[in-house]
């Protein structure tokens, strides 16, 4: 679920850019490349039935968020 909904909220970002929307800006490439460092480490725990800390997924999908306005 946490995987989900964190390519939810990246997905809706990338679109608005794609839409031309929203510009893209070294904060949110920034935050791209965070966002696919966790996913990584959520497919391996998932993997591995590890876990991922909720609150650090939350904090990121929360910035993930406010960049989209």
């Amino acid at each position: 679920t946490e995987i989900a909904d964190t390519t939810h909220v990246l997905e809706t970002l990338l679109e608005s850019i794609r839409k031309q929307e929203l510009a893209i800006t070294p904060e949110m490439i920034d935050l791209f490349l965070e966002t696919k460092d966790l996913l990584r480490r959520m497919l391996d725990a998932c993997q591995n039935r590890g876990a991922v800390d909720p609150a650090e997924v939350g904090a990121l999908c929360g910035r993930l968020r406010s960049l989209a306005g």
